[in-house]
């Protein structure tokens, strides 16, 4: 006997095309259901590794880029940029997170150190 509940699941599943997606795989994600990412992780020769992550702050979305401060004692550095609480500043952290590469993100964990010159003595270096 033919089993029309699966027949029918499959056809409101079948695009323009009349294909099913991913090949007919149901267990395999379509694209549209993965989420958009969250964090990019670059492990930079100089620094080590750098977290650049897109998150929900008090304020509206912000991007995070945290950087291991190299000083036995003192936690990793968070430097964070805020974005208006609104769709325009969600779209805005989305497009900083895409575009942010390695060299961007090598230049502004260089930044969030800077501040620690003055807390360590000359003979010790700096991440």
């Amino acid at each position: 006997m033919l089993d029309t509940r699966d027949s029918k699941l499959k056809a409101e599943r079948m695009d323009a095309t009349g294909e099913l997606p991913n090949g007919g795989h149901p267990e395999k994600p379509t694209p549209a259901a993965v989420p958009r990412d969250f964090c990019k992780l670059f492990v930079h020769p100089e620094l080590g590794q750098i977290l650049v992550m897109k998150r929900a702050g008090e304020d509206g979305p912000e991007v995070t880029i945290t950087v291991n401060s190299g000083i036995e004692g003192i936690n990793p550095v968070v430097m964070t940029v805020g974005f208006p609480d609104n769709e325009i500043g969600k779209r805005a952290a989305d497009v900083a997170l895409e575009k942010t590469d390695e060299a961007t993100a090598y230049t502004l964990a260089k930044q969030a150190l800077h501040p620690l010159r003055g807390f360590i003595s000359a003979e010790e270096p700096i991440a």
